[in-house]
Order: C-alpha cells, then sequence, then structure tokens
C-alpha cells in the first residue's frame, strides 16, 4: 500500500479577493460584485470534487472600517464602510471565523464583505497585502484569518487593482518594488508547493484606458502595472492576467476557470 501513489486533484479551495479600495476604484468594484455569484457558481458546477470553499476579502491598504483588533493590512474584511459603501456587519458566518464557506450563501456573503467602498489610501499595496494576509501572525491561531489557509487546499488569489506606478511613493506599483521576494513569499506560505497556487491579476495591463486619463500627473501617463505584471507571470501556467479596464468582468472570471480547473486536477494534498 505505501507503493499506491497519492490521488490527485482537490476537495478544496481557499480563494482570496484581494480588492483595490482607492478613490477611482467604484466602477471596477461594483463590476466584481456583479461577476462574483457567476464566476463562484461556474467554479462550483466545473470542478465536481470540490467540497469545501473559503472565501476571504483583503483590501489594498490597512482597512480603517474592519473590525477593531483587525484594522490592519492583510486581514479579512467583515464589516465595510466609507465612501461608495455603507456601514454593514457582515458576520457572523457559519464556521464562525472571518472567512465564509460553501456552507453560507457564498453570493450574499461576497455582495457586503465586497462593498469596501473607495475610502482607501492612495498609495496602494494589493500586492503586499496578498503576502500579508497569508503570513502565520494572520493565519495562525489568534489571527485575524485564522483557519483561513489550509496545507490540502488550492489558494486561488484574485487581484484586482488599477493601481498604476506613481513616482517615488510607498506605493506597490513602483518598479523599484521587488516582487521576487513576493512571490517566494506566496509559495513559503503554502508549504513551498508553488502548483498549489492560482495568481489571477485583473489589474493595469493590456488596455489602461480606463486609468490613462487620471495617472500620474506632470509625470506623464505609466499606466502599467509592471509589478503585477511580473508577480503574476511569476507563477507561470497557473498565473491569468486581465486588464482591470475590460468591459465585462463576468467574461474575464470565466476565463480563468479552465486554469483553476486544471491546478486542481494536478495538485496532490500532502500526506
Amino acid at each position: 500500500a505505501s507503493d499506491v501513489p497519492p490521488e490527485q486533484g482537490c476537495r478544496k479551495a481557499d480563494f482570496l479577493f484581494v480588492i483595490d479600495d482607492s478613490g477611482s476604484m467604484q466602477e471596477h468594484q461594483q463590476q466584481l460584485l456583479a461577476s462574483f455569484p457567476g464566476f463562484i457558481e461556474a467554479i462550483l458546477g466545473t470542478l465536481d470534487e470540490l467540497d469545501s470553499v473559503h472565501v476571504g476579502v483583503v483590501t489594498s491598504d490597512a482597512y480603517q472600517f474592519n473590525a477593531p483588533g483587525c484594522q490592519e493590512l492583510g486581514a479579512l474584511v467583515t464589516q465595510t464602510g466609507g465612501a461608495n459603501s455603507s456601514q454593514a456587519i457582515c458576520t457572523p458566518f457559519v464556521g464562525g471565523k472571518r472567512f465564509f464557506t460553501n456552507e453560507d450563501s457564498l453570493a450574499a456573503a461576497f455582495n457586503c464583505v465586497g462593498r469596501v467602498g473607495t475610502d482607501g489610501s492612495g498609495n496602494e499595496l494589493p500586492l503586499s497585502a496578498t503576502v500579508q494576509a497569508l503570513q502565520t501572525d494572520l493565519v495562525g491561531v489568534g489571527g485575524c484569518n485564522e483557519g483561513f489557509l489550509r496545507p490540502d487546499a488550492v489558494l486561488v488569489v484574485v487581484l484586482v487593482s488599477d493601481d498604476p506606478p506613481f513616482p517615488d511613493t510607498p506605493d506597490d506599483a513602483w518598479p523599484l518594488i521587488d516582487t521576487t521576494a513576493m512571490h517566494d513569499a506566496i509559495v513559503e506560505a503554502k508549504g513551498g508547493v508553488e502548483d498549489s497556487i492560482v495568481m489571477i491579476g485583473v489589474v493595469s495591463w493590456d488596455d489602461t484606458s480606463c486609468v490613462c486619463p487620471w495617472c500620474c500627473p506632470g509625470y506623464g501617463c505609466m499606466a502599467i502595472n509592471d509589478n503585477a505584471i511580473e508577480l503574476v507571470e511569476s507563477f507561470g501556467d497557473h498565473g491569468v492576467l486581465a486588464s482591470v479596464c475590460s468591459d465585462d468582468y463576468s467574461a474575464v472570471l470565466a476565463d480563468t476557470i479552465d486554469t483553476i480547473d486544471a491546478t486542481c486536477a494536478g495538485f496532490t494534498p500532502p500526506g
């Protein structure tokens, strides 16, 4: 029996949505909210053996409207507020944690936590938030994201940000940021198993027509977010890029399902 190889395939998936909550994101957030129900329904319909889903949302800054004690970068959102949002407490979820599962109404829960508003910092840190959300101090016992990240689950990160590179700012898009270190930190959080990660970037890439009119005043238009692109591309076939200026996020997310399905099919749970 010890010579029998472990069975491939995933029965669990952890979805982390990283949503830019800066002032230019209202339309993009609305598109994401509208497209989520069809996306998650298609995932559950396509991945027949998937029987456990975790879904969490973080923002591109230390989210000031989050529950007390978890107003830090990378902490899962459980309550919302601010411009283009509403004061809402989204918990409790069935599992009693700060993320929701397939035991909850996934669409209804996302429609609450995904309304993060546009009062966030203009120095966006969506890439840093992705890394921080997966670190032990947050996902471990007593952390704001306790229990979210599972070693026997595929991790799907969906990054939605229109962040362009602003010169000389502490912003994730500024070219001096080392995305290699971010890639390695995400892989390390998943026990070194890079093939268990899908990285989806709906970012300032390809069509940047919705970014260019306002980005970088006085510096010309440098709308392409090379750092986000490099991070997504560092995951090879498990990375999917799309333009944040896309007219239909439903189509964008639908195009990622084959990648998620293939990653899930090739995943070998530890042990």
